[in-house]
């Protein structure tokens, strides 16, 4: 896997002034821990 836990991923879309066009979405990776 390329992705352990701690990891943190971020996705965010930039316009040409650098302005975020909807948010950024930022998640950690995380042990599983059932239902």
């Amino acid at each position: 896997p390329f992705m352990g836990y701690g990891d943190t991923v971020r996705i965010e879309m930039l316009d040409d002034a650098g302005n975020s066009l909807f948010g950024a979405i930022e998640q950690t990776v995380v042990p599983y821990e059932g239902p």
